[in-house]
């Protein structure tokens, strides 16, 4: 197909749908780190020569002293401690395969748990402590070195849990981990790239609508891009992997609530081009192994030997591939109002998938032209909504949920922000309906559950009911009077599962 007839193809399926559209992002301003303060740092190459450093020369060397830079690149991220230093050993995703040492002391961990926790009145002793603990000593090892007795310690611990509102050891590291590990990251891109990073506009868009409800974090692995993930509910609780669909669901207090009642770890991994403001063409069957590898080393860094997984809308094909090339790692596997069940309707948006369908399995780069044209036509939240509408008009749950969110500004924002810069990632989903998705299921060799809404507007019902029929490997719940919203507050029929 010559480029001529992809635009030809791309304005007819366009001219059958009455097209709505969206609000541009403002550029990010470029993050500037936690401090004003220079990154500290050295780095290494995989030889162990310093190739740039940021620190006095007898720094450095005593920095050296305690590193191996042969066991440095065995394990990266990782802690390590000095008498008055915690350092940080990890890779950046601008700057290839070196390694990066960057060393916090007192003040500096201070201040980073203070940002990212909101806590405040951290004493030195407990910070000193909290790198012990880091750094893999035990309480008894951290009082022997700093001439303490293990009850002082204790206390330490006990007052750190209350200050940074966790409740147990495992809880304390794990997250204090995570913020410190992110708060290292930023800084490097903000010394390495002097610019924005892609991360940017997921950390605002969770800061905006979901404020306090969610904990968004990245590390790197030493890729093209860092791996992205968020979290919410009880931070020491059960983990379940939530595998996103096109833009996240509009999730109500109550559902955040819910989750940490129920005492749930919700683990949210973003793929590449998702909320990113992006509009880079990435080969379908690229993204699906990029996000299968990145998926493995998240839970290798959390320390899940296997976990839960739920896949929602088109997050169906990326759980469908990690399931089978990592089965040991998934202990349930759920898919809710799952995609790639092309609907039979004769909406216009039932149309338009069809068509979009089919021109992707003639060309999947017209597609992906296709798909950001027409979200460049949406510029407009008028527009947006009205596309939305027409969407979920099938489903009276679906219509009263979307009405209901956008009554309010900053509900009509969370679409037009989660569309308008996803469409990387929404274009790569969108070209996955070339394929026979659900084909895969038998690879699986395992049982898996089905949860969908009757009245679904966008994967239809009975295709789901066909698929199940017979196949002993499925556990199907069919939702009466839900469609695509099966997460939205606390009466979510998937959490009640």
């Amino acid at each position: 197909m010559s480029l001529s007839e992809v635009y030809q193809r791309i304005a007819r399926i366009i001219s059958d749908l009455h097209h709505a559209p969206v609000v541009q992002q403002e550029d990010m301003a470029a993050h500037k780190g936690a401090s004003g303060k220079p990154l500290r740092y050295l780095l290494l190459n995989r030889a162990g020569d310093v190739i740039d450093a940021n620190v006095d020369d007898d720094v450095r060397d005593a920095l050296l002293q305690h590193l191996d830079p042969v066991e440095i690149f065995r394990e990266i991220p990782k802690f390590y401690s000095t008498a008055t230093d915690l350092i940080v050993t990890t890779r950046f995703h601008g700057t290839g395969d070196d390694c990066w040492v960057v060393p916090l002391s007192v003040d500096d961990t201070d201040e980073i748990l203070k940002e990212k926790s909101s806590a405040g009145g951290l004493t030195p002793s407990e910070v000193r402590l909290l790198h012990s603990l880091l750094s893999g000593l035990t309480i008894r090892q951290s009082a022997s070195e700093t001439g303490h007795s293990y009850e002082t310690k204790r206390s330490q611990l006990k007052s750190l849990g209350a200050k940074l509102a966790v409740s147990s050891q495992n809880e304390l590291i794990r997250l204090t981990t995570l913020w410190i590990f992110n708060a290292v990251q930023e800084r490097i891109a903000a010394t390495a790239q002097n610019s924005k990073s892609d991360a940017d506009f997921a950390r605002s868009f969770f800061s905006t609508h979901y404020r306090n409800q969610v904990r968004y974090f990245q590390i790197s692995s030493g890729e093209r891009s860092p791996i992205r993930f968020a979290e919410a509910g009880a931070a020491g609780g059960t983990p379940l992997v939530l595998l996103h669909g096109n833009v996240l669901p509009p999730l109500k207090t109550s559902f955040f609530e819910a989750l940490t009642q129920e005492k749930i770890r919700l683990i949210l991994p973003l793929r590449d081009g998702f909320l990113t403001n992006s509009v880079e063409y990435i080969p379908a069957q690229q993204q699906l192994e990029n996000h299968t590898r990145q998926l493995d080393m998240l839970l290798h860094f959390l320390s899940q030997k296997s976990v839960d997984f739920l896949a929602y809308g088109t997050g169906s094909a990326y759980a469908m591939d990690f399931a089978i090339k990592h089965p040991a790692s998934v202990d349930r596997l759920v898919f809710a109002a799952s995609s790639y069940f092309m609907s039979r309707g004769q909406s216009p948006v039932n149309k338009f998938m069809r068509n979009v369908r089919k021109l992707s399995i003639e060309s999947e780069h017209g597609t992906h032209l296709l798909i950001v044209f027409y979200a460049r036509l949406l510029r407009k939240e008028r527009d947006m909504l009205n596309t939305l509408r027409k969407a979920y008009a099938q489903c009276a749950l679906d219509s009263e949920i979307l009405e209901a969110f956008c009554a309010d500004p900053l509900g009509r924002r969370f679409f037009v922000d989660g569309y308008q810069a996803s469409l990387s990632s929404i274009s790569v989903d969108w070209r996955m309906s070339q394929r026979d998705v659900w084909s895969r299921f038998t690879e699986l060799g395992r049982h898996a559950e089905l949860i969908h809404g009757r009245d679904d507007p966008l994967n239809s019902f009975d295709l789901v009911a066909d698929f199940v029929d017979g196949n002993s490997n499925v556990h199907f719940t069919p939702v009466q009077g839900y469609g695509q919203f099966l997460l939205h507050d606390r009466e979510s029929p998937v959490l009640k599962r």
